[in-house]
């Protein structure tokens, strides 16, 4: 069932890339997955379910992505041409930054009495997303190499710092 809901969670991004993989436009990845990512926003915050940080910087991707195409936001447009699959490392890294100053479960996402852990911990996951950055620009325009990879690798940190949190 856990990973059902992960998918489900996860379903907005697996879209975008399927779409933008097979060729259709990028304003038809992010329309189309930005809304699916507005519906499923609204379903969780409404379930009150605590939200994965790399889900909530998944969804702020997509989510803004679908906006500067309807808003016609020249800038932010510009922004995600320039970074291409840099912009995700970037919302990871935004989105961790705020959870690790404003939440007690850091942007690790755990609850935990050993809340330095969970500090220190959050503080490692934001730096490694900073890198991520830097290595996704380094080999923007390759969606495997810039786009998969630095996320899949901090998933993967998450769940080690996440378990030596707890």
């Amino acid at each position: 069932m856990l990973i059902d809901k992960k998918i489900v969670q996860y379903s907005p991004i697996i879209l975008f890339v399927w779409l933008a993989r097979f060729n259709f436009s990028w304003e038809i990845a992010f329309l189309c997955s930005g809304a699916i990512a507005i519906i499923l926003l609204g379903v969780l915050l409404f379930l009150q379910r605590l939200l994965d940080r790399f889900v909530i910087a998944v969804y702020c991707f997509l989510i803004a992505g679908a906006v500067m195409i309807v808003g016609n936001i020249v800038f932010l447009q510009n922004v995600y041409e320039y970074f291409m699959q840099a912009m995700l490392p970037f919302w990871l890294f935004l989105v961790g930054l705020i959870s690790t100053l404003v939440t007690k479960e850091g942007f690790i996402g755990v609850v935990s009495k050993q809340r330095e852990k969970v500090y220190l911990y959050s503080w490692y996951l934001v730096g490694a997303s900073a890198l991520a950055f830097g290595f996704s620009f380094l080999f923007k325009g390759n969606m495997i190499i810039a786009g998969m990879v630095p996320f899949i690798l901090l998933k993967i940190l998450q769940a080690k710092l996440q378990k030596l949190a707890q």
